[in-house]
């Protein structure tokens, strides 16, 4: 098992690998096999690799990402554009249910909302939207509600109410 210092090098250069610029803006911290990433960068993409790429080193337990994007000023841009470009995103990506699933935006971050058969949908939707410019920040709260008679997570339907 390693340490938490191999750990911590480990992320470190796994992070450089995805873009070199943000390595040296990026601050990793590891305790248990928890990795904890702070600082700054310049888009919700650069924040989401670093993420990405600390889950993928052998031995991460977990990673709280506490990566502040603080976009540059000619990156700033209105919620409404934001808003049309998910909307945009959303219609044209075909694993994202037609109209069961909006967006909300405020101050640059957007909020998923609505509902999805399965959790490949609810991930579509938001890989759908996080390359978009301008963007904080994205929370998924689409709620899973699999088809009538359809097997749940839990690999159940309406079979596994049945008693033996």
């Amino acid at each position: 098992m390693k340490n938490d210092a191999q750990l911590q090098t480990e992320v470190i250069n796994a992070i450089s690998l995805t873009d070199g610029a943000i390595a040296t803006t990026i601050g990793v911290a590891v305790r248990a096999g928890v990795v904890t990433l702070d600082g700054e960068v310049d888009s919700l993409s650069k924040r989401t690799a670093a993420g990405h790429a600390a889950s993928a080193v052998g031995g991460v337990v977990a990673v709280a990402n506490d990566i502040l994007v603080r976009l540059p000023e000619d990156l700033r841009r209105t919620d409404a554009a934001i808003a049309q470009d998910a909307v945009d995103a959303l219609i044209k990506d075909t694993e994202v249910p037609d109209k069961t699933i909006k967006v909300r935006v405020q101050d640059r971050w957007i909020w998923i909302v609505g509902e999805a058969e399965t959790e490949h949908q609810r991930r579509a939707a938001e890989h759908a939207v996080e390359k978009i410019p301008g963007v904080k920040g994205i929370s998924n709260i689409v709620r899973l509600t699999p088809r009538r008679g359809e097997p749940t997570s839990d690999g159940g339907g309406p079979a596994s109410n049945r008693t033996a």
